[in-house]
C-alpha cells in the first residue's frame, strides 16, 4: 500500500517537472495529497460487517460425550428395562451407519449395553450390571435423557417458579419405562397453563408426566404428611437448568 502511494507521489512529483514548475513544500504536500487520493480512489468502503453465528450453548455432558453418544445414553438408560433394535437406535442416534455401529460396538464391548439375538435380529438394552450403571443413569436424568427435555416443555413458565423438582420413583432409581414421571412445581401457575407444557414433555420424552401443582402458601403450610414426604424425599432439581435455559 506505501510503495502503492510513494509511485502515486512520485508520477505527481514528475507531472510537475515536466510542466516546469518549482517542487516547493507546498507543491510536495499537493502531490502527497494527490497521490493517497489516487490509491483511495479505488479502495472500496466495505463498511463493517458483524457475523451472525447465532448462540451454542455447552451443556454440560458436552465435556464428556458427543452429541451421537449423548442421544444414545438419552434413550437407553432412561428405559433399562427396554431393548432396542440396532436400526432403531443408529435413527435415534442420528449419525451415519458406519459412526454409529462403532459407537454401539465400543458399549457393547465396554459391557454398558447387553446384546441378544432374536433370529436374524441384533437386540441391544443397557446393562444394569455394568459397574458406572447407576452413575451414568443419575446424569442422563439429571442432563439429556429428562431434566433437559423437561425444563424445555417448561421454559415459558421458568419465572413464575420459585421450585421444580422430580420425585417418587425416577428421583430414587427404581422407576421403569411404565413409570409415569412425578414432577413437583411451586409458583403462580395453574394446572391450565402447565397441561400443554406437560404433553409436550411426554411426547419428547415417551413417558408419562405426572405433575403436582402447589401456590406458595400451600407449599408452606405444615401438618401434611403426604407434602412433607414430597418435600423432605429424594428429588432432582430443576431449577438450576431452568435458570441456564432462560438466561
Amino acid at each position: 500500500m506505501c510503495h502503492l502511494v510513494m509511485r502515486c507521489v512520485a508520477a505527481q512529483s514528475a507531472g510537475l517537472a515536466r510542466a516546469g514548475g518549482v517542487a516547493t513544500a507546498s507543491a510536495s504536500e499537493d502531490a502527497l495529497a494527490a497521490g493517497f487520493m489516487a490509491v483511495f480512489r479505488y479502495v472500496p468502503v466495505f463498511g463493517t460487517i458483524v457475523p451472525n453465528y447465532g448462540t451454542y450453548v455447552v451443556r454440560p455432558l458436552d465435556a464428556l460425550f458427543s452429541p451421537v453418544e449423548q442421544r444414545l445414553m438419552g434413550l437407553v438408560l432412561t428405559h433399562p428395562d427396554r431393548d432396542f433394535g440396532t436400526l432403531e437406535l443408529l435413527k435415534h442416534m442420528g449419525s451415519s451407519r458406519s459412526s454409529g455401529s462403532n459407537v454401539l460396538g465400543r458399549w457393547v464391548a465396554s459391557g454398558l449395553l447387553r446384546e441378544r439375538r432374536v433370529g436374524n435380529q441384533r437386540r441391544l438394552s443397557a446393562n444394569r450390571d455394568f459397574l458406572l450403571f447407576p452413575e451414568l443413569r443419575k446424569i442422563v436424568v439429571k442432563t439429556v435423557g429428562l431434566a433437559e427435555p423437561l425444563c424445555a416443555a417448561l421454559e415459558p413458565i421458568a419465572a413464575s417458579l420459585s421450585e421444580a423438582f422430580i420425585f417418587g420413583s425416577v428421583a430414587t432409581g427404581s422407576d421403569t419405562s411404565e413409570s409415569d414421571i412425578d414432577v413437583a412445581l411451586v409458583g403462580d401457575v395453574d394446572l391450565f397453563t402447565v397441561s400443554p407444557l406437560i404433553d409436550q414433555a411426554e411426547q419428547v420424552l415417551g413417558r408419562r408426566v405426572h405433575v403436582n401443582i402447589y401456590g406458595q402458601e400451600e407449599w408452606s403450610a405444615e401438618g401434611d404428611s403426604v407434602l412433607a414426604k414430597i418435600k423432605h424425599g429424594p428429588r432432582l432439581d430443576l431449577m438450576e437448568t431452568l435458570r441456564g435455559q432462560t438466561r
